[in-house]
């Protein structure tokens, strides 16, 4: 796997980008002001996913561009059909590794329009996620490494971490965030045979959307059309 970008203070500081956004989030969500009110506890979300987003896109924007070259420069439209079909294989995945797990989804039927929108608000951190994901644990803490034993090793504790990234979404209960585990090592796998990260980019991004913006739309449309 390529290795264009050398180690740099650039890339030590970037791995603390994801910890931090938790750690603040975490911290300022205690403030009485804040805690007390929905819409400010989600504003804080929405702010430090979008500083978060900003800082990995600039940082990483050479290594972006240079990439995203590649994945278009040959069979880019064939590669991006088949990111599609691993959208709806990771979604599997993930329905897969949830089995016996208590389920955390929601009926459309009882919610309406305000409902629908409320969780496009909400989508917005997620949607912009995989891209300081993807840095993070696939390129960063998988992909530069080229040593063989060490890059194995490194597949496992980046997806377990991918998981543990999520713990806040599911109460602080670790056995919830296997299946984000998995799904970590899926987004790795394909990572490591696109041998580029808009490979797991638009495959992550695109997972997020179909699980989040898409059901809020079917929301909508039933608050629409609803008698």
């Amino acid at each position: 796997m390529e290795n264009n970008v050398k180690n740099s203070p650039k890339e030590f500081w970037a791995l603390l980008i994801i910890p931090m956004e938790m750690i603040l989030g975490n911290l300022l969500g205690k403030i009485p002001a804040i805690k007390a009110s929905p819409n400010f506890s989600l504003a804080l979300v929405i702010f430090l996913a979008i500083v978060a987003f900003l800082i990995t896109i600039i940082s990483f924007r050479k290594f972006l561009a240079s990439q995203w070259r590649l994945y278009w420069t040959k069979w880019g439209w064939l590669k991006f059909l088949i990111n599609i079909g691993l959208v709806f294989l990771a979604a599997l995945v993930l329905k897969w590794t949830r089995l016996g797990m208590e389920s955390l989804t929601i009926s459309t039927k009882q919610l309406l329009i305000s409902s629908g929108i409320n969780i496009l608000i909400t989508a917005i951190p997620p949607f912009l996620a995989a891209f300081a994901e993807e840095i993070t644990f696939r390129y960063l803490l998988f992909g530069k490494i080229n040593q063989r034993t060490l890059k194995v090793i490194m597949f496992f504790v980046s997806s377990a971490l991918f998981g543990l990234a999520h713990l806040a979404n599911f109460n602080f209960d670790v056995v919830q965030t296997i299946p984000y585990m998995i799904l970590g090592g899926y987004f790795a796998l394909i990572y490591f045979f696109y041998d580029n990260i808009w490979g797991s980019i638009f495959t992550h991004w695109m997972f997020n959307s179909m699980n989040i913006v898409w059901p809020a739309l079917v929301m909508i449309f039933q608050g629409i059309t609803m008698k």
